[in-house]
C-alpha cells in the first residue's frame, strides 16, 4: 500500500487558476434621515400650492376671443343699450 494521500483531479487543466481579489473598491453612501412627524403635513401643503394654478396661468390657457376686459364688456353693454333700449345684465362678448 502506498502512503501517498488521494488527491482529486481537475476536470478541466487551468480552470480556477488565478483568481485575484478585485482591483477597485467599492463605496456605498448611507443616509441617515431624522423622523420629523409634523413633515407630511407640510409637504402636502407644499405640493397643495405649488399644483394650484394662478390667475395668470388660467388667462395664459384662454384664447384670445375670451380675453374681453371688464372695462370693454362694460362699453360694449353701453353701446348695446343705446342701441336696442335693453339693458342687459351679463353679456358674452367673443372678439374674434
Amino acid at each position: 500500500m502506498s502512503k501517498n494521500p488521494a488527491q482529486p483531479k481537475p476536470s478541466e487543466p487551468g480552470l480556477f487558476v488565478n483568481f485575484d481579489p478585485p482591483k477597485f473598491t467599492t463605496w456605498t453612501h448611507i443616509a441617515t434621515a431624522v423622523e420629523q412627524p409634523d413633515m407630511g403635513n407640510e409637504i402636502g401643503k407644499f405640493l397643495q400650492s405649488e399644483q394650484q394654478p394662478t390667475l395668470h396661468d388660467i388667462e395664459c390657457q384662454l384664447t384670445p376671443r375670451q380675453k374681453v376686459s371688464k372695462k370693454t364688456q362694460t362699453i360694449m353693454a353701453k353701446v348695446l343699450k343705446a342701441i336696442t333700449g335693453i339693458h342687459i345684465s351679463v353679456i358674452n362678448f367673443y372678439i374674434g
